[in-house]
């Protein structure tokens, strides 16, 4: 079970470990994103051009946008293992290109054609495929089917709390706009991204991958956190296999956890067990103590008639 208190207190402290570079690279990924924005702009009133807008913007999109915000999910997620470098935020460039397009291309597909439907239904396909980003940033060869099965999985009965984690910038985002984007460059923006990086984490854990910080502490350092290693989910850096929806464990079977019953019975056995040590160390102890007593007493006796042996060999004298 997670918080956004959890999560966002993780996420600062990790933006804090790496603030120029999580800072940078969010600002980059955000330049990137808005040319295809750009070129609409400058081309939207000559009608010769009237084709060309559009036919940048869906290229800038597939070859910039898309690749770029798979970057920035490594990124942020190799800043929660202290290890980010700015190059993360063209990993998609180096590592199986055309995979990372189609894969993300379909996202974005489905999400707007849903949209089209309904507002509501394609809000929540675009909650529904949230994490694909992450699951190709860590895995650039996984297939569409395989990213939306995981993604689906790990955002099935969390969607409305990823709605009200996000309703809950709305006011970190108002006052970046008081301070004309310059807070949101610097604080907000990062923060954010890395929120959702953490966030991820811990969805992913539930679903067999990633880590659980639930018993993080906020006063502690980073990587204070129980949970385990810090090696990447789906066939990162720690040489693990990637993790597919064929590795990981179905909804159905749940996970290792004991119910509230077993939970108190195992409490009980404990506090049986020390019990029983208690009092087995409690009755050695009042063996020996009896003993003991009983061995002092013989020890003055002896000293005793030793003594008045002494004193009857001075009478005599």
């Amino acid at each position: 079970m997670w918080t956004r208190e959890m999560v966002k207190s993780r996420g600062k402290s990790v933006f804090y470990t790496n603030r120029g570079g999580t800072i940078l690279a969010c600002f980059l990924a955000t330049v990137l994103g808005a040319i295809g924005s750009g070129f609409d702009f400058v081309f939207r009133n000559a009608e010769y051009f009237s084709a060309i807008p559009a036919l940048i913007s869906i290229a800038v999109l597939i070859f910039i946008t898309l690749p770029v915000q798979v970057g920035l999910s490594r990124f942020v997620l190799n800043n929660d293992e202290g290890k980010a470098d700015l190059g993360d935020l063209f990993c998609a460039y180096r590592e199986n290109l055309s995979n990372v397009i189609i894969v993300m291309f379909q996202m974005v597909l489905f999400i707007f054609l849903w949209t089209l439907l309904l507002v509501v239904p394609g809000i929540i396909k675009a909650y529904q495929y949230k994490f694909v980003p992450y699951l190709v940033a860590e895995n650039p060869d996984i297939s569409w089917n395989e990213a939306k099965e995981l993604s689906t999985r790990m955002t099935d009965g969390e969607k409305w709390n990823l709605f009200v984690l996000d309703l809950s910038w709305i006011g970190w985002v108002l006052l970046g706009g008081l301070t004309f984007g310059i807070l949101n460059i610097f604080f907000v923006t990062p923060y954010m991204v890395q929120t959702e990086a953490e966030v991820y984490r811990v969805l992913a854990q539930r679903i067999g991958g990633g880590e659980d910080f639930s018993s993080w502490d906020s006063k502690d350092n980073y990587g204070a956190y129980a949970g385990g290693g810090n090696g990447d989910a789906y066939g990162g850096s720690t040489g693990a296999a990637p993790f597919t929806p064929s590795t990981a464990p179905s909804a159905d079977q749940g996970f290792d956890m004991p119910d509230g019953d077993d939970a108190k019975e195992n409490v009980t056995d404990v506090e049986t067990e020390v019990f029983s040590e208690y009092t087995e160390s409690s009755g050695e102890a009042e063996k020996q103590e009896p003993q003991q007593s009983a061995d002092g007493d013989v020890s003055e006796a002896k000293a005793a008639g030793e003594e008045k042996s002494q004193d009857d060999r001075d009478f005599d004298i």
